[in-house]
């Protein structure tokens, strides 16, 4: 059964990433539709000029990127009182009859932050455990906010839903650097009375 419960922590941002895919592929499909209409009629000087100030703002945008990167340094927050990070950015209850946990993981930014809301991740979600586990789920959202991280645009929710007898509460910390996506998600099972205190440490969600 604990094994069962860790995988729900993470299963949040993995349906993400599935999400993000379709909305990647539509986005790079539109930028070579409107590369293969461009005018081939540009004299050589003026490809030279468009090469030059392509290359420019190429350099000008990398260079953006790793300011971004430079100012946001290491994603770090507030470990709870009582817990232990007892596999890498994985946090468990000191407390072994407890079965409440946080997980972090960071992914590739692939742009496609602008497309999710809580309505797309909670069907997602909803979907894959239900595939995974056999079992009909309702989810229900208890509360979703957007907001930024030291200038870094962020967007929570949390949801609770029973599966097998078992009552869960999540909170999800969705936040976008230049470069990747951070997901820290926390897992109240059975109403063991965390869920105040996780959302206090999502509070302190910062980079250091």
């Amino acid at each position: 059964m604990k094994k069962k419960l860790v995988i729900l922590s993470i299963i949040c941002a993995l349906t993400f990433a599935m999400c993000a895919c379709g909305s990647s592929e539509d986005t790079a499909n539109t930028n070579e539709e409107t590369t293969s209409v461009e005018s081939t009629d540009a004299t050589e000087n003026t490809d030279a000029a468009e090469s030059a100030e392509d290359a420019n703002v190429a350099a000008d945008t990398e260079s953006a990127a790793d300011e971004t990167a430079a100012a946001t340094g290491t994603l770090t927050f507030d470990i709870p009182e009582g817990f232990v990070e007892s596999e890498e950015n994985y946090y468990s209850c000191e407390d072994t009859t407890k079965l409440s946990n946080i997980n972090y993981l960071a992914l590739e930014n692939d742009g496609s932050f602008d497309s999710i809301n809580s309505e797309i991740l909670m069907a997602s979600v909803e979907a894959q455990l239900e595939e995974a586990y056999g079992e009909d789920l309702t989810l229900t959202l208890l509360e979703e906010s957007s907001y930024e991280v030291d200038g870094c645009r962020a967007f929570n929710y949390a949801f609770e839903y029973e599966m097998s007898g078992t009552s869960v509460r999540q909170l999800q910390c969705i936040i976008e650097t230049a470069d990747e996506l951070h997901f820290i998600t926390f897992t109240d099972i059975n109403d063991e009375g965390f869920y105040d205190t996780f959302k206090a440490a999502a509070d302190t969600i910062r980079f250091e």
